[in-house]
């Protein structure tokens, strides 16, 4: 069984903007620690390479599932572009993590800003991914919700 801990969210982002003065790059999924800032890039994945990845992590399959959920459905971009308006979203699914960061530090430095619109939804259902998709769920949501085996 897993524990987690339960952070101060006010506490940690009063502590994140003492740290953090001047120009930075943060990089976070806890959009509630970001206070005011000039850019915001969201790096999407597709569902379907998210969900290979994440299985190789010693994860448990609902916060996989999770992860996957969220970005299939756009989450994490919706509530930042909910926060602080423009957003540049950068499909990193076939992407090194040094192609990714040039494209964010080219931009940063008044170059080409990358921002490709992202539709994983459309792709999901067109690829047969989200029925895949709902097929684990529903397995995982059964299993998660019956009584424990009896030993």
């Amino acid at each position: 069984s897993l524990t987690y801990d339960i952070i101060d969210v006010d506490a940690a982002r009063r502590e994140l903007s003492r740290e953090l003065a001047g120009d930075y790059i943060l990089d976070t999924h806890v959009l509630d620690l970001v206070g005011d800032v000039d850019r915001v890039f969201v790096l999407r994945k597709r569902p379907d390479v998210l969900l290979r990845d994440l299985s190789g992590r010693d994860w448990p399959l609902h916060k996989i599932l999770d992860n996957v959920w969220a970005e299939l459905l756009d989450y994490i971009y919706v509530e930042a572009r909910d926060r602080w308006g423009r957003v540049h979203q950068i499909d990193v699914t076939d992407r090194s993590s040094l192609e990714t960061a040039d494209a964010v530090v080219d931009c940063l430095k008044g170059g080409v800003c990358v921002d490709e619109r992202v539709d994983w939804l459309s792709y999901s259902l067109e690829s047969g991914f989200l029925e895949r998709l709902e097929s684990i769920s529903n397995r995982t949501s059964s299993r998660r919700s019956s009584s424990p085996p009896r030993t």
